[in-house]
């Protein structure tokens, strides 16, 4: 069997073709293009104008993938698209290029979402939605102050506060009135739900790849100096 997944991220669209042999992936090939949504969304909350750009994208990377030819193909849209307000209607737009859904319920890993009270430009009630998107367990985190101030905010300095709740219903009013205010930053608080899904912790490997993959080239990869026009 033979499969395509795509991936709408944050600045590139990926997508793999791969082989399902004996119960393990082996890569037929992958192609990548740079919308670079991610930039347009952090500043004014939307897609805009870059969708052309990402759907030209998802066509051409999809028309590689075609000429290798697959059995199911399986679609994703991460961060960016789920941070926009117009997002789910890119989703819409990509899903008639595709000719299948994208389908955030599918991305089923647990996710931390952050947003903060004074955020003008991914209104914090806005990125509250993405709760209601993902399918994995959910934790959705209130910081106090805005679209800057409230993202860096060193625990050593022990300013601001955020909000949390063990719960995430529907409604974003609904979450804040049962969230609780603690002070200080949210740092610790995402540290302490990164450790809770951490593994066994291992040393650092001193050397990279092995006998059947080797390393290619060095970080960060010739892919970040690819410019679409």
């Amino acid at each position: 069997m033979r499969l395509a997944a795509l991936d709408i991220g944050s600045n590139t669209v990926h997508v793999l073709v791969a082989d399902v042999v004996r119960g393990r992936l082996e890569d037929v090939a992958h192609y990548v293009e740079m919308p670079e949504l991610g930039p347009q969304v952090a500043r004014n909350g939307v897609i805009g104008s870059r969708a052309a750009y990402a759907l030209r994208a998802v066509r051409k990377v999809m028309e590689q993938a075609r000429s290798h030819g697959y059995d199911e193909l399986l679609a994703c849209a991460t961060q960016a698209i789920r941070q926009a307000s117009d997002g789910p209607a890119f989703v819409r737009q990509a899903s008639q290029v595709l000719g299948v859904p994208v389908d955030l319920g599918k991305i089923a890993v647990p996710a931390y979402v952050l947003a903060t009270r004074e955020d003008h430009i991914v209104p914090w009630r806005t990125g509250y939605r993405t709760t209601q998107l993902l399918g994995g367990d959910t934790r959705f985190v209130l910081g106090a102050s805005g679209h800057i101030a409230g993202i860096v905010n060193p625990a050593s300095k022990n300013r601001r506060s955020y909000w949390s709740s063990r719960k995430v219903p529907e409604d974003a009013d609904a979450w804040f009135a049962e969230a609780t205010e603690k002070p200080g930053s949210w740092w610790p608080d995402w540290s302490a739900w990164l450790e809770s899904l951490g593994g066994e912790r291992i040393k650092a490997r001193t050397r990279l790849g092995n006998t059947k993959f080797k390393p290619i080239e060095p970080a960060p990869g010739r892919y970040v100096k690819h410019r679409i026009v």
